[in-house]
């Protein structure tokens, strides 16, 4: 996830044409010098339930900003792809689509920011449109109750049920 502003390509006087300004590296965080990705199909058929996912495995529902990039790059970039853990998402059918990016360095992790600054596709989905997509999901059998944390199963039945 990110957030969008960060990543806006707006001319900065003090930047050299080759850097990108620091706050897109914030958004890239890691945690035992990996990063959590999510892999998208050619066809983004996955795309929708890995979002729902995301949204479901908060405590709100709330926006949602994203940033999609060519899977290669990492690659590109001499950076290991590890797809051995699996996502803890609520949907476990889009948990095998989980990848860690691993033995970053800070080096590392500043050629990725780099390399996809200039080219990610920068989305969100406004707070409205996840609840929609959220009560879609859970309507549907996509999303169960029992795969939600106690916060979120209070949020939805929230709107399931209209306070009287």
């Amino acid at each position: 996830m990110i957030t969008e502003r960060k990543w806006d390509r707006i001319f900065e006087p003090w930047l050299n044409p080759q850097d990108i300004p620091a706050d897109p590296l914030g958004d890239l965080k890691t945690d035992g010098n990996s990063l959590s990705i999510w892999q998208i199909e050619d066809d983004k058929s996955n795309l929708e339930y890995i979002l729902v996912g995301l949204i479901a495995n908060r405590a709100k529902i709330d926006k949602l900003e994203y940033g999609l990039f060519n899977p290669q790059v990492p690659n590109n970039l001499g950076i290991y792809v590890d797809d051995k853990e699996l996502g803890k998402l609520p949907i476990p059918e889009i948990n095998g689509f989980h990848r860690n990016l691993t033995l970053l360095s800070a080096d590392k992790l500043t050629e990725l920011a780099k390399s996809i600054f200039p080219v990610i596709s920068r989305e969100r989905i406004y707070k409205e449109q996840a609840i929609e997509k959220i009560l879609y999901a859970y309507n549907h059998g996509t999303l169960h109750s029992d795969r939600l944390n106690k916060a979120m199963k209070a949020e939805i039945n929230k709107l399931l049920i209209p306070a009287t």
